[in-house]
């Protein structure tokens, strides 16, 4: 696991860049929480944020970078799981600020949905997950040089369908708020399925480039 952190500081140094695009991502989505008076809003919109940025290690890395990355002393398994750790940094401040903002908006008195206000950042997060793996796993299907071909489509679809996705069924999830254990049932599943998914993706991924590298 150590060996896997070293690739995510990797992939962190070569996409600092981003950080300022994600900080105007949590101006916009605190801003428009407020004009837009939504209580769900904020994860939605940084979670369509944390997807598009995620993608930015396979975008901004050159062949120079990759090939001195491939001749440090790892497994496969270790760089693949590195990056997919650094596809949950975006989405883990995302949720932070989330949590923040409905832990202030119950404290003001906006709104009364307590449960729903501080599971459904982390339910995003984990729905946001599904997205990443199959832009990861697209991405390492394609190589290099195909996945660049690729890269803008494969960044931006599945941002903004999670995005049209979350924000038309936010209303439906508003209204199960009376009823507190299907709607935790609910939550709870959509968080159980986007972990599996995660960790099936890493285990394709790992699959596909050990069978690249070995041809």
């Amino acid at each position: 696991m150590k060996e896997a952190f070293k690739f995510t500081k990797i992939d962190h140094s070569i996409s600092k860049g981003q950080w300022k695009i994600f900080l105007m991502f949590i101006i916009l989505a605190v801003v428009l929480s407020v004009t837009m008076d939504s209580s769900l809003f904020v994860p939605i919109y940084l979670a369509f944020g944390s997807v598009i940025l995620s993608t930015s290690p396979f975008s901004l890395e050159n062949s120079s970078l990759c090939s001195f990355v491939n001749l440090l002393p790892a497994s496969t398994r270790s760089r693949v799981q590195g990056r997919f750790f650094f596809s949950t940094y975006y989405l883990g401040i995302g949720m932070v600020i989330s949590e923040l903002s409905a832990i202030s908006k119950i404290v003001m008195g906006k709104t009364n949905d307590i449960l729903l206000m501080l599971i459904f950042p982390v339910f995003i997060v984990a729905v946001s997950l599904i997205f990443v793996s199959i832009e990861y796993v697209l991405l390492y299907a394609l190589g290099n040089t195909k996945g660049k071909q690729y890269m803008k489509l494969i960044c931006m679809a599945p941002g903004f369908v999670l995005f049209f996705i979350t924000s038309a069924f936010s209303d439906q999830i508003m209204g199960l708020a009376g009823a507190k254990q299907l709607l935790v049932t609910i939550l709870f599943i959509g968080i159980i399925v986007g972990l599996l998914c995660y960790i099936a993706a890493i285990e394709i991924s790992i699959m596909i480039v050990k069978k690249r590298d070995s041809i």
